[in-house]
């Protein structure tokens, strides 16, 4: 009786850890990003362009959902995908300073290590190409919209690209909302992208959701 108790348990234990590590590798909803560096090459066809990554490339073509994404291995079988994909690289806020106005539209992306996030509902902060740019200090910037809001954003470090505190008011002064540990980003068309030999000046986001 001792016996079959004990190997009913192990059975048991043995399903159990079977069906967790089931569970770890299944592919789970939600959002995933890839990381492109400055300088990965980028190959051309069709209507789309793959970034030429050590690991393998990542494919990127218009589709019926927006962007979609292909991530393939060294071998070139694929390891996962996406659609509704947005592109953007880590603005050089230096640069950015250096002009009275954005020159592409912006975004404010929360980062969680070195992972971009979603944006939150209601608090997505767009800057449209063409916005007024005000330099507050070496570590401060606003931007004025044309709906009369502003946009400050204060840098931790001081430095491009480091991570900051992102606040918006209405016209009349009152505090909308604010969203920290937030790198100031350019949205990058595909278009842009396929006409670049590789990627140029900033890190570079592939931002989708999963299929």
């Amino acid at each position: 009786m001792r016996i079959e108790k004990g190997l009913w348990l192990m059975v048991l234990v043995l399903t159990v850890t079977f069906r967790s590590s089931v569970a770890a590798a299944a592919p789970q909803k939600g959002e995933s990003a890839v990381r492109i560096p400055v300088g990965t090459k980028i190959a051309v066809f069709g209507e789309g362009l793959k970034f030429l990554l050590p690991d393998g490339p990542v494919e990127i073509v218009p589709g019926d959902r927006g962007l979609a994404v292909g991530i393939y291995d060294a071998s070139g079988k694929l390891v996962s995908g996406g659609d509704q994909a947005r592109l953007f690289a880590e603005c050089n806020r230096e640069k950015l300073l250096g002009s009275p106005e954005t020159t592409a539209d912006i975004r404010f992306i929360r980062f969680v290590g070195m992972s971009p996030q979603p944006d939150p509902p209601g608090k997505a902060v767009l800057i449209p190409k063409g916005t007024k740019i005000e330099k507050i200090s070496d570590t401060q910037v606003r931007f004025i919209l044309a709906d009369g809001d502003r946009v400050d954003f204060r840098c931790q470090q001081g430095k491009a690209g480091d991570l900051g505190d992102c606040t918006r008011y209405s016209e009349g002064n009152k505090l909308l909302y604010s969203r920290s540990r937030v790198r100031l980003c350019h949205m990058v068309e595909l278009q842009d992208l396929r006409k670049a030999p590789a990627v140029e000046d900033s890190v570079t986001w592939v931002q989708f959701a999963l299929r």
